[in-house]
């Protein structure tokens, strides 16, 4: 009887309510997660643009995510006088 009792208990508890899908809320907390710590750089060239960092750099504002630059070349466009970059967030 004893052992009935557990089971029926480990049952209950592993049991998500009807209305929530298992693992919906642990998708939403990492996507969440993700868009906090995904940062927009907005890399301004002059006119007739500009090779660094391994890219083309045409005139204007070029907006990059910065998971698709290495923290190398991160430094190499803030150090580049001919550019400026700043930080955004969307």
């Amino acid at each position: 009887m004893a052992e009935t009792e557990i089971k029926k208990t480990a049952k209950t508890e592993t049991k998500a309510p009807p209305s929530v899908k298992p693992g919906a809320e642990a998708k939403e907390d990492v996507k969440t997660e993700t868009q906090a710590l995904e940062e927009i750089l907005l890399v301004t060239a002059p006119a007739k643009g500009l090779r660094r960092a391994g890219r083309f750099w045409p005139g204007g504002v070029t907006e990059v995510s910065a998971n698709e630059l290495t923290p190398e070349q991160v430094a190499q466009l803030r150090a580049e006088p001919r550019l400026t970059v700043v930080k955004s967030r969307e």
